[in-house]
């Protein structure tokens, strides 16, 4: 139990789930509203009921968004990136997933939510830097005007780069903080494979040039809170879809057994079986 500030007791969970919907994102937008007085010097175009009601909005749209995402891409399309991998002809990567009687456990057991904060916020900081990322593409461009007001870069950039990020980085989220690890036998983990090729595609030559401006890095910050409002909220969605996706993209990885390119359980390496390693 916690003990608030009237001297009422309420629950974990209750307190956890407040801080989650509300405190945070409204911590995130009052940071937008004290950078951008920071950076112009003058009252911004914010009240107490702006705060509340894009708080509001933003859960209503993001968190079924996160849900809906990752249930789709990471339960569903995740296998069929995987097979992609592993295909005879194109890519030819050979993969190790856990082994079956494991996925048949998690196939067959219950959909229950973590409320981990570690998992929460390592959902968040990989939707947060990836989004952010992409609006340094777009204005280390000239794309997106980067002296309009944050509410006028948010509008402007957030619903694309959502298109664009959310399905890809939903796309793993289950293999990256989940419970089922997928990894090449001759290179690194799927999941960390797949967000750095991302990464580099879409973000590398953006930073570079915001680097060379970073002016152009100072005008952002206030519409950056405002991304992380939307991040904390998605994330939150793919958050509690996770059981639901792991569920759905371990049976569909039972499927592939008997596939040439895909070996269940762990491969070890070594001279001798006690200096053996995990490859």
């Amino acid at each position: 139990m916690v003990k608030n500030v009237a001297g009422v007791f309420i629950d974990k969970r209750t307190f956890a789930k407040v801080v989650a919907l509300w405190i945070i994102p409204f911590a995130f937008v009052f940071g937008a509203i004290v950078s951008e007085a920071w950076l112009h010097g003058a009252r911004p175009e914010y009240s107490v009921g702006t705060i509340g009601f894009f708080s509001l909005i933003s859960s209503a749209i993001w968190v079924p968004v996160g849900i809906m995402c990752t249930v789709l891409f990471g339960g569903f399309i995740a296998d069929f990136f995987l097979r992609l991998l592993a295909h005879k002809k194109l890519f030819k990567r050979t993969l190790v997933v856990p082994a079956a009687e494991q996925l048949k456990k998690l196939s067959a057991g219950p959909e229950h939510v973590e409320l981990n904060p570690k998992t929460m916020l390592k959902i968040f900081a990989l939707v947060f830097v990836m989004n952010f990322i992409y609006v340094l593409f777009l204005t280390g461009r000239g794309w997106v005007p980067t002296t309009a007001k944050p509410q006028i870069i948010f509008t402007q950039v957030e619903g694309v780069s959502a298109l664009l990020f959310i399905p890809m980085l939903t796309l793993v989220i289950p293999l990256s903080v989940g419970k089922i690890k997928v990894r090449q036998v001759d290179n690194r983990p799927v999941d960390s494979y797949w967000l750095w090729l991302i990464l580099s595609i879409a973000g590398g030559a953006g930073v570079v040039l915001v680097y060379l401006q970073r002016g152009t890095l100072i005008n952002l910050i206030p519409s950056a809170f405002l991304f992380a409002v939307c991040a904390w909220y998605a994330a939150l969605g793919a958050l509690l879809a996770l059981p639901t996706a792991e569920k759905v993209l371990a049976k569909r990885l039972l499927k592939m057994r008997g596939h040439e390119k895909v070996i269940f359980g762990k491969i070890w390496a070594g001279d001798s079986k006690e200096k053996a390693k995990e490859v």
